[in-house]
């Protein structure tokens, strides 16, 4: 009994865990809608779900995707029988969705409402597609259609800064609370005939959500559509006011099935069901277009691309003769094309000789006009052979021409080898009487000696294997060729005169002795500022110009000036140069007596040496050695008052110190010799001279405040305790690391001599996650949960414990990625020891053994996601073998679970 009892509770455990399992997953996917046998449990499990719902904002977002999934469950079934239970659920689904938005809090509102309005949109466009409503129950489709605009009319009218009416508000003036048209009372007998009420002046619309006035609508006058005054009978259909608009031809349907009344454009048309394009695309359709229907290349997305099938059609000139070239081939296209492109062709050539029939154009001028095939081949027009012995008796020039001036006989006399034109041999001695110009002359240099070219050269193999004797010009002078040769200024008499040597110019002798009184210049020009005079006066060796000797004492009372002007350097003494240059064979052997200077001071020739801002004194006041301008001594004595500024203020540095030199600097002949007495200064702060020496962001406070010792400015000492209730952040900010802790320095820092030694205690960060410091710490893809639920040691990260026991059903594939190829289950199904992923058990269903197969050869590629046994058994063969086996497949291990062959 006992046993029994126990058998029936677990029976009623598991089938509440079971029940419960079901309900959830109702609840979570949804997958059965209005109409279905189970739907409506489901509809009351998600009733139960929403009593959990306690935020407005929340609960609006449920309703939302209740309305967003009726709406998909509309367009997905639309046409079927469920579709009136369908939108009877959507239209209450959107009354608890606008009630919802209307509720909720005043911050979240603007964007519920903005996602209201995109779902109730999408319910208008399938509202429009719907086939079963509109013909069934007509009345019930006019008051979804009605209140869909209206939801949509009045989130439309949403502007910032302006209050939001609610939404419920305008959809009870357009709809009952059943969701039909609001009944009309019954009017009463008039007493007038009916006539046109005009409306009043500055009269503004009244409730209009019946067609919302909304996009383009929203400006519109009354009088646009109410003319006359006369409101009943006014036509809804936008085809009443926009048919003049419409293009001819345009598309008969209304307007509304394109176009909102936001613009004319964007216009999406639903072309589901229709077949005919041509009737609306006619004129889009090019000249000599295909025929067919535009579907049978074209989508309804965009017109490109485009895709023909062409199976079956073998006509191709009837859609591409517009795409054929003049003179192109006449057969069919698919003789070369493929249907995927033009290019590239391929054109079988097997059995036609007649290339010139389709290749003429290709033929270059003066071609040979035999056929092509004789030299080309079909594959590649470059890749020529021509057999020059089927010419016959032909000469080469039908083909080639012969190059200007080119030997007149046949080409075959010289061009034996058609394969190369440089390979030629020309006997020379067929030629008879005739001269070598008669071929060459274009060869021939300018002013070449114009005799006959034979005279001289008789080598018929090298131009420059020629010989001339000279001793047959007779009289000629030899300018007459070589004029060319002849130096500018050169001797102007007969060249044989001195060249008697005619192979080598160079071997000339001119005899002086001949020139009787010429002077030498007549052929010798004198350099720059020479000596006027005769040259033979200095130059006696006409072998050599530099032997020449002058004599300075035939100058006279001539200063040395005369000549040498050129070389005197600029601020010379302007005395004569005897007076110091008595050594006519070097200029530098000069000596100048100062003595003969008297008052003359020496800045008179040395000004330019002078140094800027040198002392503006007589430069004798200092300088009494006349050899060496260093060798002077300015007594500083006698400097009175005048402070040292007056001279030295170039090599004063910038921020000096403002007061006299003489206070520092005693001695005259070292700058660095200077004694600063830093108590003179009082209450000056050390900033006043040694503000650029302070680093960025230092202490703003008095230097002596830190700096003693005034000659070093590393011996300085700060106590820290002087900074009160200041955080160290305030002078060492820029040394604090990128997301350092955000707290106060000293809660950490204690030691104001060593940033390291600080002490952090974690105890005082309360509920707040490791993660507000550490997050740049944790590694990619890392446990999404709270820091502290592993790590509990804050001084080493590596001493972190996870508990997997805590992850429930979710599969280590979330932290842990697998391998490339591995076994696609869940890891736990393998891993067992979370400590260690090696110490994992496969159970392998199929034998391991199995006729010595190795892994690889089940698992191509080491793809353990998938399995073949074909790479051993052909798939040809096990059909013949089980031909005789009622429904047969190639999954072999259907019938071979445990990878025997069966009787």
């Amino acid at each position: 009994m006992r046993q029994r009892f126990t058998w029936l509770l677990i029976t009623s455990i598991v089938l509440v865990f079971a029940t419960g399992a079901m309900l959830t997953g109702l609840a979570v996917a949804e997958p059965f809608v209005p109409g279905d046998a189970l739907y409506p449990l489901q509809d009351w499990v998600s009733g139960v779900r929403v009593l959990t719902i306690e935020d407005p904002a929340a609960l609006a977002e449920h309703w939302l995707d209740d309305l967003e999934q009726h709406v998909a469950d509309l367009e997905e079934r639309s046409g079927q029988e469920v579709e009136p239970a369908i939108l009877t659920a959507a239209d209450a689904a959107l009354d608890r969705a606008v009630a919802a938005v209307d509720a909720a809090p005043e911050a979240e509102r603007g964007r519920l409402r903005q996602r209201l309005f995109m779902v109730v949109a999408r319910y208008e466009d399938v509202l429009r597609g719907l086939a079963v409503v509109p013909k069934s129950d007509p009345r019930a489709y006019a008051a979804a259609v009605m209140k869909a605009h209206a939801v949509v009319a009045a989130v439309s009218t949403d502007r910032a800064g302006v209050e939001q009416r609610p939404i419920g508000e305008a959809l009870r003036r357009s709809v009952s609370t059943n969701g039909l048209p609001l009944a009309t009372s019954t009017a009463p007998a008039r007493a007038v005939a009916a006539h046109g009420v005009p409306f009043p002046p500055l009269a503004t619309a009244g409730p209009h959500d019946f067609f919302p006035l909304v996009g383009e609508h929203a400006d519109l006058e009354c009088e646009s559509c109410h003319s006359g005054g006369v409101y009943s009978g006014t036509p809804r259909e936008c085809s009443a006011c926009h048919a003049p608009d419409a293009p001819d031809p345009h598309f008969p349907g209304e307007c509304s099935s394109c176009h909102t009344a936001n613009g004319w454009t964007p216009a999406i048309f639903n072309h589901t069901g229709f077949t005919d394009c041509a009737s609306c695309h006619t004129k889009d359709k090019p000249a000599n277009h295909y025929a067919g229907q535009c579907a049978s290349c074209h989508t309804t997305r965009a017109w490109r691309p485009a895709n023909f099938n062409h199976t079956g059609l073998t006509d191709c000139v009837s859609c591409h003769t517009k795409d054929k070239p003049a003179n192109h081939y006449a057969g069919q296209c698919s003789s070369c094309h493929i249907t995927a492109a033009w290019r590239p062709v391929h054109f079988n050539h097997t059995g036609l000789t007649d290339c010139a029939s389709c290749h003429t154009k290709d033929k270059p001028a003066n071609h040979y006009d035999g056929q092509c095939a004789l030299c080309h081949k079909t594959d590649k027009w470059s890749n020529v052979a021509f057999n020059h012995s089927t010419i016959g008796t032909k000469d080469c020039l039908a083909c080639h021409a012969a190059p200007a001036g080119h030997w007149a006989a046949p080409c075959a006399r010289c061009h034996t080898d058609t394969g190369n034109w440089k390979k030629v041999r020309f006997d020379h001695s067929v030629i008879g009487s005739a001269d070598c110009s008669t071929c060459h002359a274009a060869k021939k240099p300018a002013n070449h000696y114009p005799g006959n070219c034979r005279t001289c050269h008789t080598n018929t193999g090298n131009w420059r294997i020629a010989s001339f004797n000279h001793a047959n010009m007779g009289s000629y002078d030899c300018i007459a060729c070589h004029a060319a040769r002849k130096p500018a200024n050169h001797y102007p008499g007969n060249c044989a005169t001195c060249h008697r040597d005619t192979g080598n110019w160079r071997n000339a002798s001119f005899n002086h002795a001949n020139i009787g009184t010429t002077d030498c210049a007549t052929c010798h020009t004198a350099p720059a500022r020479h000596y006027p005079g005769a040259c033979r006066t200095c130059h006696t060796d006409t072998g050599n110009w530099k032997n020449a000797k002058f004599n300075h004492a035939n100058m006279g009372a001539n200063d040395c000036a005369v000549c040498h002007a050129a070389k005197k350097p600029a601020n010379h003494y302007a005395g004569a140069c005897s007076t110091c240059h008595t050594d006519t064979g070097n200029w530098k052997n000069a000596s100048f007596n100062h003595a003969n200077m008297g008052s003359t001071d020496c800045a008179t020739c040395h000004a330019a040496k002078k140094p800027a801002n040198h002392y503006p004194g007589t430069c004798r006041t200092c300088h009494t050695d006349t050899g060496n301008w260093k060798n002077a001594s300015f007594n500083h004595a006698n400097m009175g008052s005048t402070d040292c500024a007056t001279c030295h203020a170039a090599k004063k540095p910038a921020n000096h110190y403002a007061g006299a030199c003489s206070t520092c600097h005693k001695d005259t002949g070292n700058w660095k010799n200077a004694v600063f007495s830093h108590s003179t200064i009082g209450s000056t702060d050390c900033a006043v001279c040694h503000a650029a020496k302070k680093p960025a962001n230092h202490y703003a406070g008095a230097c002596n405040a830190c700096h003693t010792d005034t000659g070093n400015w590393k011996n300085a000492v700060f106590n820290h305790s002087t900074i009160g209730s200041t955080d160290c952040a305030v002078c060492h900010a820029n040394r604090k690391p990128a997301n350092h802790y955000a707290g106060a320095c000293n809660a950490c820092h204690t030691d104001t001599g060593n940033w390291r030694n600080a002490r952090f205690n974690h105890a005082t960060i309360g509920s707040t996650d490791c993660s507000a410091c550490h997050a740049t710490r944790a590694p990619a893809n890392h446990f999404g949960g709270p820091c502290s639920t592993c790590h509990t040691d804050t001084g080493n990260w590596k001493n972190a414990t996870f508990n997997h026991s805590s992850i429930g059903s979710t599969d280590c594939s979330s932290c842990h990625t697998p391998p490339g190829n591995h076994f696609p289950a869940p890891c736990a199904n393998c891993h067992k020891d979370t400590g260690n992923w090696k110490n994992a058990n496969f159970n392998h269903t199929f034998p391991q053994n199995h006729e010595g197969a190795s892994c690889g050869d089940c698992h191509p590629g080491n793809n353990y996601g998938s399995w073949t046994c074909e790479a051993c058994h052909s798939s040809s063969k096990m059909a013949r073998e089980h031909d005789d086996v009622n429904g047969f497949n190639s999954n072999c291990i259907q019938c071979h679970a445990d990878g025997r062959e069966h009787d």
